[in-house]
């Protein structure tokens, strides 16, 4: 299924170089082209599969007519990653700058999305490389491209094309590094733009087809669209939380420094941290021996850079410890600490600072398949993904503060919650950490009754979406799919009495709660209730023990492995057909691999089904209820033994994982491949279709995270949006007859 160059319109591909006093890493690729000091240095082109050699045009060129040609005939330009950068490099410093005729929004055609949609690198070598296009490595030095093109290091001071072509010797004679000219640079750099053209012309040659299935077809528009757009951010708020997180770091170090006596000076030292731990008698898990759930998960930034102690200690292992009776106190004070300090941090604020364009709208911040194994969105630089909800103010705790009923009396919390909600954005705004505490920190019980310090970093991380508003006189209509992904899982697997509980807007948590402690529903504690909650959405991927407790700390349950080993126990019990399906799809994935040319439907609805590429690529394929395909390189069977020496009843599948040039082989247990079909389902297609109804219907969506989304609309036409909006998000193909669907929807001035 190799791209197609000779379909109607042409492409041709496309390569930008620019030089600025911008970090396009700090700033991100919109506020970089907006920057003032930046520069077109070059562009390369040629018209894909012409047996001429590339064309190049420098900075001081007359506009070549080929070139116009080409966009006057309608053609398409390709290039990797033109949809954030080189689309607006082109616009802003060549069609408003120099005159060249422009390029129609909707006729570029982003070859890094082909990449990520056949879950390949998303980097434009590391695709060649895993195509098998050649390129010369020379031309590929990041340390000089980044020295050429840093305007503060390298100063240009006439055109390139002056200096390429001898009509400036005083600048091309410039020493711009030991042994290097200004010339000997541009040289370089015309080299390199015309590789890149190039390689990304012979990647395209090798990529699968972009997904042709709804509503994929014309999902980069719609993303393009929807990142042009932007979310408007409160500047003054993010000002504040930015100083308090920087406050509030020095005092979590203090505090680290002092509990441990100076042997960890501060809350982000994780391996200093491990040692005071295991020096005082705390069990620490191997990092040399696997979990139950394969250790494929969560894996710990500074443990994942340099393995320097035998020890792990994640999100789950801080969630274990924190929940043990025998733990010394100044362990439980000191892993505290860390867990307070890894909540939030100055740097997302800064970084929001950094890209904000001049009306402070943050633009780029979607990123169409970051998640590239199931092509779910992501949300680079910024990284909004990584965010929380505000559940400080949350309607429960409201009602039961104020002897109010959360299912009736919608109007007195919601008028509750609005005046909390404004008074914690005028506190955050101060950026005072002390104020903040004063306001909320406050002991709290989690479910199974142990007492809870929620601090100042949990705070801001809760406010982080709300720095995400509307402009005035415009609201923000929020939308998610209520419990998606716990909703796709049951639809799959068949388990009937969770698919009528959805159906019937029963609460779920209480039914899955009644599974996993044996008791009628109407006998369950709120504690109970808090558990099937964190069960659900934990164990349904087949999730163990690790898993339920990284789930239950998210939600303010702390729980040790000795506590958590039944639940799991009995949730898997009280969802067979659950189970049922997990083993079902590792036999379906390991057929597929075993017997290649057939295709392996997923027992009971065989809406899904695995098979090898019929191209004949090494590549293990899951095709999805949309027809859209998942994709796993190099797959491969082997025979795995328990620790006892003896052979697992299954044989083990695995195919290759990338992260950035690094390539490495990763278990496709069960875990990750329901995990995958569910998030590729729930959060890529489902999503995809309200974005592509609502962009239909010229409702303006600015964000989305996950299941979420918001469209920004006039106050006054709240009443006439609001209902097609809910219809956009509840209007899903015909391919979902069967799934209990669910949205909740509010209309607020921020996100949440």
């Amino acid at each position: 299924m190799a791209q197609n160059f000779l379909a109607d319109p042409p492409l041709v591909s496309f390569d930008l170089e620019t030089s600025s006093k911008a970090n396009l890493t700090a700033v991100g690729a919109y506020r970089y082209i907006e920057d003032v000091s930046t520069r077109a240095l070059m562009f390369a082109w040629h018209l894909a599969g012409s047996p001429q050699q590339p064309s190049l045009w420098c900075e001081g060129d007359p506009i070549p007519e080929e070139f116009c040609y080409y966009i006057r005939q309608g053609y398409h330009f390709s290039g990797w990653n033109v949809q954030s950068f080189d689309r607006r490099g082109y616009k802003f410093l060549l069609v408003d700058r120099f005159g060249f005729p422009p390029i129609p929004d909707d006729n570029w055609v982003d070859s890094m999305h082909r990449a990520a949609a056949a879950n390949l690198p998303r980097s434009l070598d590391g695709a060649a490389r895993a195509v098998g296009v050649k390129f010369d490595e020379d031309k590929k030095d990041k340390a000089r491209i980044k020295r050429i093109t840093n305007a503060n290091l390298t100063e240009i001071p006439a055109t390139v094309s002056d200096i390429l072509s001898g009509r400036a010797p005083e600048a091309a004679a410039r020493r711009t590094a030991p042994g290097i000219t200004l010339l000997d640079d541009m040289q370089w750099l015309a080299a390199r733009c015309v590789q890149d053209v190039s390689m990304e012309e012979g990647v395209l040659y090798g990529l699968p087809e972009w997904p042709q299935v709804e509503p994929w077809r014309f999902m980069p528009q719609i993303d393009r669209r929807i990142n042009d757009r932007g979310i408007l951010i409160d500047a003054q708020l993010v000002d504040g939380l930015a100083r308090a997180a920087t406050a509030e770091a020095r005092t979590l170090d203090e505090t680290m420094n002092r509990l441990t006596k100076g042997k960890v000076t501060h809350a982000t030292k994780i391996e200093a941290l491990k040692h005071f731990l295991v020096e005082n008698g705390v069990e620490l898990p191997s990092n040399l021996k696997k979990d139950e759930d394969g250790d494929e998960e969560n894996p710990e930034t500074e443990e994942e850079a340099s393995r320097k102690s035998p020890w792990k200690l994640r999100k789950n292992d801080i969630a274990d410890i924190l929940a043990r009776e025998d733990l010394p106190e100044v362990c439980r004070l000191a892993v505290g600490v860390r867990a307070e300090a890894s909540k939030a941090s100055a740097r997302k604020f800064i970084t929001m600072q950094a890209y904000a364009s001049a009306d402070a709208r943050l633009r780029g911040t979607m990123n169409i398949g970051g998640a590239q194994q199931t092509m779910r969105w992501a949300s680079p630089g910024v990284n909004l993904y990584n965010t929380v909800r505000d559940v400080f103010a949350n309607p429960d705790e409201i009602a039961e503060a104020n002897n109010l009923n959360a299912k009736t009396d919608h109007d007195a919390i919601k008028r509750i919650q609005n005046k909390a909600l404004a008074t914690a954005i005028a506190t955050g705004r101060l950026g005072a950490p002390d104020l903040i505490r004063e306001l909320y920190e406050a002991p709290r019980r989690d479910a199974q009754g142990r007492m809870q310090m929620a601090g100042v970093m949990t705070w801001i991380s809760r406010m982080t979406r709300r720095t995400l508003s509307a402009p005035q006189g415009r609201v923000l209509l929020n939308g998610d799919f209520a419990q998606v992904e716990a909703r796709v899982t049951v639809w799959l697997a068949q388990q009937h009495d969770m698919l009528q509980a959805f159906a019937n807007r029963e609460d779920v948590y209480k039914i899955a709660a009644a599974g996993i402690y044996c008791v009628p529903v109407e006998k369950l504690t709120k504690q109970m209730r808090q558990v099937g909650k964190v069960a659900i959405l934990a164990c349904g991927f087949g999730g163990g023990i690790n898993a339920l407790i990284t789930m239950g700390y998210n939600y303010g349950l702390l729980m040790s492995a000795e506590e958590a080993s039944p639940i799991v126990k009995a949730y898997r019990e009280a969802n067979t057909a659950v189970r049922a399906y997990w083993y079902a799809t590792d036999d379906a994935a390991a057929n597929a691999v075993r017997y290649p040319g057939r295709e392996f439907p997923v027992a009971p609805l065989g809406l899904v089904s695995y098979f090898m590429d019929p191209s004949g690529a090494d590549c293990l394929c899951c095709r999805l209820p949309s027809g859209r395909w998942l994709r796993y390189w190099a797959p491969r069977l082997t025979q795995e033994y328990w620790d006892d020496g003896k052979p697992k009843d299954r044989l083990s599948l695995s195919g290759l994982a990338i992260k950035g040039r690094a390539v490495f082989r990763r278990s496709l247990y069960h875990t990750i491949l329901v995990e995958n079909q569910v998030q590729g389902i729930a959060t890529a297609d489902m999503l995809g279709h309200a974005l592509d109804n609502m962009d239909r219907n010229n409702i303006p969506v600015t964000l989305h995270v996950y299941d979420s989304n918001a469209a920004e609309v006039d106050e006054d036409r709240v009443d006439i949006m609001l209902p097609i909006f809910e219809q956009c998000m509840l209007d899903q193909p015909s391919w979902t007859q069967g799934l209990p669907v669910g949205i909740d929807v509010e209309v607020s001035p921020r996100f949440g």
